[in-house]
């Protein structure tokens, strides 16, 4: 997939944020390296705690202005292997820490000694070892909503595998962590990890002493306040309690075991860990099979799960008994309209983007994926068709595994010194990061290693550790670089973006980002392939992104979409870096074409030249003294005939559409369009159409546009008969070509109720200097008087000429003929309207097939003379018409 690319409106600021963000690193890095190498310098508590209340201050005060920077790591590292034990790694204290090093084969023990401080991406707190030495630690990758206590509670003891001390630059070191998986709880209560808990922490533990049934009520307290976190914690505390009793021969009480059994599973559904609550469910129906409120619990485990079938019939199992309960009937609804979805296909696309609209990224939707499949290529996985596909036919709809409003992500900066320097890199962040990684908390490591481990093709080299189950370690690195080349950044409204800043004007202002952008990553779309001339087509509503065909696709054949965005093409200056044949040709103005060196030479001069210009219009567009000295029609006509001239030597568009010629005659209309000139803003749109392959015609009398060929182009398509549709006053123009971009949007998108809401209605303003080419759109707005005096006629010398004789009779004859042509074309509409558009057209296409005809054979004949084969070409000339009459 395409790397994700900042939009076309960046500001100059942003930019200088970047620049003096990189160098206020840069001098960072300097400052650190000294010590590097060298022991722990801050061991005592004072110090540390001087230097956490420093840090705190310069960080919250930093924080606080737009555009810094909001978490900074140094060369990514893999995480330890936690299938080593403990006691096979070697203990050491803090104060044996060397700054900037990864102490591999080690570990330190921890007491945080203070409450959690929240910083940005990060987690920091005081710690305490057991030889009485204090630092900072910092945890990494954190989600922002779940309050900094929960993640690390005070007094929780830890095990830190392979500890990294950090120094930021500022003086304070502190000991980073990364991967989650190198940090350990321990407790006392816990049979596993209770041999590890030092002797000296052991007393000053709470709650050991506490019954089972009092873990249990303090961990529903816990659950009432929304900490999940930390009910569930009290309630394996409590479950640990209840196996030590057991094994004492004692009966449990079953009370004890429903509250807990229950509690912990409803902890877990409001953690969204819906896997996690099987156990705790089945245990709990065991002990009270009948209960309304488990069988509703799991009925919601079967619907987040997407066994939407087997849930379904656990709601009519409970409606039976509660039919007045409109909760589990709006769940078996839900659940119904679920499976039509994943089965069918059936979506009700109205609503999703009503929901849409409201900036709901979270969609309740299923996915549906029956006629793509996954296919094992020598290039790696690619999506390929398991049945013949028609165009407009849905063949993906993927739920996100995250998305992120792109206003959020743009806002934050993330630098990290890769090979010794700091590189900054726009629009990544880890607000992305947290999102996968709380994704993965949710589903289990099974989940990361079925989805996002299959995503790598290359790049970063994750981790081959596994975690004593047998699952894969979670490597937050090899996340970060599986996000950073498969993310998209697109438009849940995706039609609105080319309006906010290129090809048509609009209204004053841009349309806000945070509507118009949102970042996600996708699984199967994932495997999709980029090409210039795509057989599919991609949209997001929300979260859920759906692919349609853009043509008709065979079976078996490999599904490609564009993944160039708006960015790409949103001005011509832009460089694509494409090596399809769409844009790898070689443009050669004079001389020979086979020449090397000329071929050198002439390689990208249209280009230059072009984007040159585009330059020169849009600087020009940002000073109102430099825009009126413009000559705008001057220099469109001369950029319009060097791409005329460039357009001969390209394949024809019916072999290879020609889409770097038609983006840039779309933004030769739209200078036209912006400029009050109709006519040559519309002979521009359809020389859009003819290099994207569209072969069409326009019957004016039934106000239709018939198409022989609808090219493959959707999305410029869709642009281009919605700016001709702008032009009103057009003759053919008015009404056909608004029908056919709401037939094409209906191909994207399903529906056609959001057309208007979604595409712009741009209205078009005619300028009093008009254009000085004769055509009928300079005539169109004058009456008679005017359209004769443009003409050149003297209304006294007509009169003059009128009132002779042979003026009148003159006047007679043309006035009958006026008549005799009016009925003729009355009768003619008549005959049209009764044979229909389509046979129309098949009548014109025909025509214009015989006139083909005979336009090669006086060709061939003109050829061929004084060759002595004119005869000869005569009688094959009469075997062709006779031929023709047969057939």
């Amino acid at each position: 997939m395409s790397k994700p690319i900042a939009p076309p409106h960046t500001d100059s600021a942003r930019n200088d944020i970047l620049k003096s963000l990189t160098a206020h690193f840069d001098r960072l890095y300097e400052l650190s390296a000294p010590y590097h190498g060298k022991r722990n310098p801050t061991t005592t508590k004072d110090a540390v705690v001087e230097k956490y209340k420093y840090v705190h201050e310069a960080e919250t005060k930093a924080y606080s202005l737009e555009g810094m920077f909001r978490f900074v790591l140094a060369e990514p590292y893999e995480p330890s292997n936690p299938s080593i034990p403990i006691e096979k790694l070697k203990k050491i204290q803090v104060r044996d820490l060397i700054v900037g090093k990864r102490h591999k084969g080690a570990y330190i023990k921890i007491k945080l000694a203070t409450m959690a401080h929240r910083h940005e991406f990060a987690v920091d707190v005081i710690f305490e070892d057991e030889g009485g030495t204090y630092g900072i630690l910092r945890v990494y990758f954190l989600e922002e909503e779940t309050d900094p206590g929960d993640h690390l509670p005070k007094g929780s003891l830890l095990i830190i595998r392979e500890p990294y001390l950090w120094d930021s630059g500022n003086g304070v070191v502190f000991v980073r962590v990364d991967h989650h998986s190198d940090m350990q709880l321990i407790h006392t209560w816990d049979a596993i990890t209770e041999k590890h808990v030092p002797a000296i922490w052991r007393r000053g533990l709470h709650f050991d002493g506490m019954t089972a049934g009092n873990l249990v009520g303090l961990a529903e307290l816990f659950l009432e306040g929304g900490e999940a976190l930390a009910a569930l914690e009290k309630y394996d505390w409590a479950e640990q309690q209840i196996q030590k009793a057991s094994k004492a021969e004692s009966e449990p009480c079953k009370k004890v075991l429903r509250r807990l059994y229950i509690g912990r599973a409803e902890a877990n559904i409001k953690l969204r860990r819906h896997y996690v609550t099987v156990k705790d469910l089945e245990a709990y129906l065991k002990l009270s099979p009948s209960d309304a409120e488990a069988l509703h619990m799991r009925a919601l485990r079967f619907y987040y799960t997407g066994k939407y079938e087997i849930c379904q019939e656990e709601i009519k199992k409970l409606l039976q008994e509660h039919p007045k309960q409109l909760t589990y009937a709006h769940l078996g609804r839900r659940a119904k309209e679920r499976f039509e979805e994943v089965k069918f296909g059936k979506y009700n696309w109205r609503m999703m983007r009503q929901k849409a609209s409201t900036l709901c990224l979270n969609s309740d939707h299923a996915e549906f994926n029956h006629p793509v499949k996954l296919k094992k290529t020598p290039k790696g996985r690619r999506i390929f068709t398991t049945r013949d596909v028609k165009r407009g036919d849905i063949l993906i709809v993927s739920k996100a595994i995250a998305i992120t409003p792109f206003e959020k992500i743009n806002m934050c900066v993330q630098l990290s010194p890769r090979n010794g320097k700091f590189e900054c890199e726009y629009g990544c962040s880890a607000v992305f990061d947290v999102e996968i990684l709380e994704r993965i908390k949710r589903e289990g490591p099974e989940w990361y290693e079925k989805t996002l481990c299959l995503m790598d093709e290359g790049g970063y080299i994750p981790a081959q550790h596994r975690n004593p189950d047998g699952t894969k370690v979670i490597d937050t690195f090899h996340i970060e670089a599986i996000r950073r080349r498969n993310s998209l950044i697109i438009s849940n409204l995706p039609l609105l973006q080319l309006r906010s800043t290129g090809y048509m004007p609009s209204a004053p202002t841009h349309i806000p980002r945070n509507i118009v952008y949102n970042c996600g990553i996708w699984f199967l779309p994932s495997f999709l392939r980029h090409s210039c001339v795509p057989n599919a087509h991609r949209a997001v509503i929300g979260d859920m992104l759906i692919v349609r065909a853009g043509k008709d696709i065979p079976k078996d054949t490999k599904v490609t979409i564009s993944c160039s965005t708006p960015s790409n093409w949103e001005f011509p200056m832009t460089e694509f870096v494409c090596t399809c044949p769409v844009h790898t040709h070689d443009f050669v103005l004079s001389g020979n074409a086979k020449d090397p060196e000329n071929i050198e030479k002439s390689k990208g001069s249209i280009w230059r030249e072009f984007n040159t210009k585009c330059q020169y219009i849009e600087s020009a567009k940002l000073k109102p003294e430099k825009w009126m000295k413009i000559n705008l029609l001057e220099l469109l006509l001369s950029m319009t005939a060097s791409l005329d001239n460039a357009r001969s030597t390209l394949p024809p568009p019916n072999e290879v559409p020609q889409v770097q010629l038609a983006h840039r005659y779309r933004y030769i209309a739209a200078a036209y369009y912006s400029a009050g000139q109709r006519r040559h803003a519309r002979c521009s749109y359809y020389k859009v159409l003819d290099c994207l392959g569209v072969e069409y015609m326009v019957l004016e009398d039934f106000n239709k546009v018939i198409w022989t060929n609808h090219g493959q182009c959707i999305d410029d398509l869709l642009h281009t008969y919605n700016d001709l549709s702008a032009l009103t006053k057009t003759p053919g123009i008015k009404k056909c070509w608004r029908e056919a971009a709401i037939d094409t949007y209906e191909i994207l998108f399903g529906e056609r109720y959001s057309f208007d809401a979604v595409m712009q209605k741009v209205p078009f303003v005619e300028m009093k200097d008009k254009c000085q080419c004769v055509g009928v759109d300079n005539l169109m707005d004058a009456d008679a008087a005017q359209m004769r005096k443009r003409m050149g006629a003297d209304p006294k010398k007509e009169e003059e000429v009128r009132n002779t004789v042979d003026g009148l009779a003159m006047m007679k004859i043309m006035n009958d003929g006026v008549v005799r042509a009016r009925g003729k074309m009355q009768e003619k509409k008549k005959q049209e309207q009764a044979i229909g558009a389509e046979n129309m057209a098949e009548i014109i296409r025909k025509r214009e097939q015989e006139r083909e005809r005979k336009r090669r054979r006086k060709k061939k004949i003109e050829e061929r003379k004084g060759l002595g084969e004119e005869e000869r070409w005569r009688k094959e000339e009469i075997r062709d018409h006779l031929t023709d009459f047969f057939e």
